[in-house]
């Protein structure tokens, strides 16, 4: 292994050790949502059923693997600590999975710079620490090392690599279904076009081989989710929900900021750089990379360009666009360690200067995951989980309001009680919520229909069986009072000086008594597990497998 990447390994985990530290998944979008998950198969592990959101829906809606693997581990150490340690463990790796990645199209050299720019690449830390997209940095990530053991096979003929290749494919696709429906295939054409430029027809065939081995066996695992899938393609869809990844960056700067600037900082500049590089040195073979890079970059811009519509048709409107930026900044990094290959006097020197201005950059993500203005002031739900513990109130359902994507999350995992409210989106099965082109009632006053939204919820209250409101804004107090709910006390979040004021308020009685949920409403496990629960519950075995015949590989190679 190269000097480079070994020092790559130890800034990562430097790195990535103080940001885990700070508890970072308290103050991104996305990290509660995905412990939810993770707390859902801890509970009931064989069961598709959860009730907690959305008056319940079927887990199957999203892959299991990443959420499985974080539960594995929570058994052990608990579900935050679990969540901490496997994104220590795949950051600290990644430089890694990043060098052995680009020495299929580039030098060894050229993929060691490859892998220490890898470690503070803005859209890795951005999406990890920001976004809080732990299934998509998981899925990359054995995709990566999938394709590692895949170019070992091609090089020893070894059938330990191909069958841990194997492996780690499905995992990846078990894991996450954006990474798995569009950057695998990307990855796959872009492999066997350089297969192909190169003369090796025989990579391209096992290419094609272990593809369509991995996808055979993927499909018969995720029945489930291939079916949730047909539902999205027949039209049993919803009403799109406005994102900002998907306007157009010319018009808004504020989403310019967030999903351009933001994700790809400095490294953007080396985008044109590394084109010239590869027309003056005339390597085809290089070509499907480049190709790959700039059509991810393309569909990264979202709005901005007509593309995405042009190709998805209606559908464009229901994805997000930051991923496909964070693809190309991944497809681009073995272009960029051919920019510093060439160890001269010039290029060591702009190569230092270009770090030095990653790690500036990096130490902006750094202050803004701390500050994290991009949630609403965080409150204190100790007193709401105890609240829903006592007196059977978990037995109706109830809704938060301005708590945030996060702190919503995190009391969902935390308590037995149930909501119609949630934070995945595709979950959602009531016409109402699907067609409301809000993403949560939590959040509904920063939404074009929100208000109209919220206040036919409450006042359907008893069809609902929404009894308990918790509310962290002053906004809502008007409707709650119109539509018969009455404050039972204000909660006083205020001792460090920094948590918000909640208020809890009650259906009034006077007005006829919210029904009970029954049993079968709020049971989270199935009496009887059926094949495709059986089979949905054993995926994480494909990951450990993995894991075992790899280190028994690397033990017999290093025997020899």
């Amino acid at each position: 292994m190269d000097e480079k990447v070994k020092v790559a390994i130890w800034l990562s985990f430097i790195l990535n050790t103080m940001w885990v530290a700070s508890n970072f998944y308290e103050r991104t979008f996305d990290s509660y949502a995905h412990i939810f998950f993770a707390d859902h198969y801890k509970r009931a592990w064989f069961s598709l059923w959860e009730p907690r959101w959305y008056g319940g829906f079927q887990v199957s809606v999203y892959p299991p693997l990443a959420h499985q693997t974080i539960a594995l581990l929570g058994f052990l150490v608990g579900l935050e600590n679990a969540y901490r340690m496997l994104t220590l463990l795949l950051l600290t790796l990644f430089p890694l999975a990043v060098y052995n990645f680009s020495k299929i199209f580039v030098s060894e050299r050229a993929a060691s710079y490859a892998s220490l720019l890898s470690v503070f690449l803005p859209s890795i830390l951005t999406s990890t620490y920001i976004f809080g997209q732990f299934p998509t940095i998981f899925s990359l990530s054995l995709l990566l090392y999938s394709i590692n053991y895949f170019n070992k096979y091609l090089q020893y003929r070894r059938r330990w690599d191909w069958f841990i290749s194997l492996c780690l494919l499905v995992a990846s696709i078990c894991s996450h279904n954006f990474t798995s429906v569009f950057f695998l295939p990307i990855v796959f054409i872009i492999l066997f076009l350089t297969f192909i430029l190169r003369k090796n027809l025989r990579a391209a065939k096992y290419l094609i081989a272990i593809f369509i081995v991995a996808l055979t066996i993927s499909v018969l695992l995720l029945l489930p989710f291939i079916y949730h899938l047909i539902d999205i393609k027949s039209g049993a869809t919803q009403k799109p929900i406005f994102h900002s990844s998907r306007d157009n960056f010319i018009n808004n700067f504020r989403a310019f900021m967030s999903f351009f600037v933001l994700i790809y900082g400095p490294t953007v500049l080396l985008i044109p750089l590394s084109i010239a590089f590869i027309v003056k040195r005339k390597d085809f073979s290089l070509l499907p990379l480049l190709t790959g890079g700039i059509f991810l970059f393309l569909l990264g811009l979202g709005g901005t360009t007509p593309i995405p519509s042009l190709l998805l048709g209606h559908f464009w409107e229901l994805l997000t666009y930051d991923r496909f930026t964070i693809w190309a900044s991944i497809i681009f990094l073995p272009l960029f360690g051919l920019i510093f290959e060439q160890e001269t006097q010039r290029t060591k020197k702009l190569f230092w200067m270009f770090m030095i201005l990653l790690i500036i950059f990096t130490s902006l993500i750094f202050n803004l995951s701390i500050s994290a203005p991009y949630l609403p002031e965080k409150v204190n739900i100790e007193p709401i989980v105890e609240f829903l513990s006592k007196d059977d109130n978990w037995r109706w359902r109830y809704l938060t309001l301005d708590f945030g994507p996060a702190q919503f999350s995190k009391l969902s995992l935390l308590v037995n009680a149930t909501t119609i409210d949630g934070f995945y989106v595709h979950a959602r099965s009531d016409p109402i919520l699907r067609y409301s082109g809000v993403e949560t009632i939590d959040s509904a006053r920063y939404w074009e229909n929100g208000v109209n939204l919220v206040r036919y919820i409450l006042a359907h209250a008893k069809e609902y069986k929404v009894k308990f409101v918790f509310c962290a804004s002053p906004f809502y107090y008007d409707m709650l009072l119109e539509n018969n709910f009455i404050l039972l006390f204000s909660q006083d979040n205020t001792r460090d000086g920094r948590l918000g004021r909640v208020t809890i308020w009650a259906y009034n009685a006077t007005q006829g008594e919210i029904p009970k949920l029954s049993d079968d409403e709020i049971k989270i496990d199935d009496d009887i597990i059926e094949l495709q629960e059986f089979a949905w519950g054993i995926i994480p075995s494909v990951l450990i497998l993995a894991l075992v015949c790899s280190a028994i590989q690397y033990f017999l190679q290093y025997k020899k």
